[in-house]
């Protein structure tokens, strides 16, 4: 269990031995330890381990809702040294010494900052419509990015207004939050500037809906986690 004390601003968790304390974070950066993404601001800091958490992801609760899950809450596990490495649903990437947030019966992990990423967003680039996540491949003929004119790996998530079948890489669209992304941060609306023009791209299939996002079990909770605290993941 993790406790907050408000008057001497230290925090008690489970991930670590010793006492957090609320510190502006030094320069460099130092690494979060839960999410692996640089801290900026206050973070939680045991500095004799040198030993980060940001804000967000020291307070985070054990169950979230996510739109990958639609039908169930995601359960967030600590990767501690020597445990399992894991590879995430959402990037391809591997999990090393990191949070995630799990679903073991159908061994489905998110990182903590891959969780975060936002399911709907506008953007500059297509200020007619909203973008929303794509979870599954549904292009198995491939999908070019309409930002940087590349191939997606459409077994990663990117983003898509179906209407228009205009889409791409997530890092392409959030290039300027993905260095400080992590749970609870809300990316702010990118400001409409003239609508693009008209994108006229090979013949896809049609798109898989985000409002009827795969993947359905029943979550396992984990060992060791969090309590709940007022947070959740849109």
């Amino acid at each position: 269990m993790e406790s907050r004390n408000d008057v001497d601003e230290t925090l008690i968790h489970i991930s670590h031995l010793h006492p957090l304390r609320l510190v502006r974070s030094p320069e460099p950066r130092p690494i979060c330890n839960a999410c692996n993404m640089p801290c900026a601001g206050q973070s939680y800091s045991c500095t004799d381990c040198w030993y980060f958490l940001h804000v967000t992801c020291a307070t985070i609760r054990r169950s979230m809702d996510h739109h990958s899950h639609p039908a169930h809450t995601l359960e967030l596990e600590l990767n501690q040294p020597y445990a399992a490495n894991f590879t995430c649903d959402a990037c391809g990437e591997d999990g090393t010494y990191t949070f995630r947030t799990s679903c073991r019966e159908c061994n489905y992990d998110l990182h903590l900052h891959c969780a975060a990423i936002p399911h709907k967003i506008n953007h500059r680039s297509h200020s007619c419509h909203p973008l929303f996540l794509v979870y599954e491949n549904q292009y198995p003929s491939g999908f070019i990015c309409d930002i940087c004119d590349r191939q997606l790996d459409v077994d990663k998530w990117f983003y898509l207004c179906e209407r228009c079948d205009f889409g791409g890489h997530i890092e392409c669209f959030l290039s300027e939050h993905l260095e400080v992304l992590s749970p609870g941060l809300q990316v702010p609306e990118t400001p409409p500037e003239s609508p693009p023009q008209a994108h006229q791209p090979a013949s896809r299939p049609q798109a898989y809906r985000p409002e009827s996002p795969p993947h359905a079990h029943q979550l396992e909770s984990p060992p060791q986690a969090y309590p709940v605290t007022p947070h959740r993941f849109d």
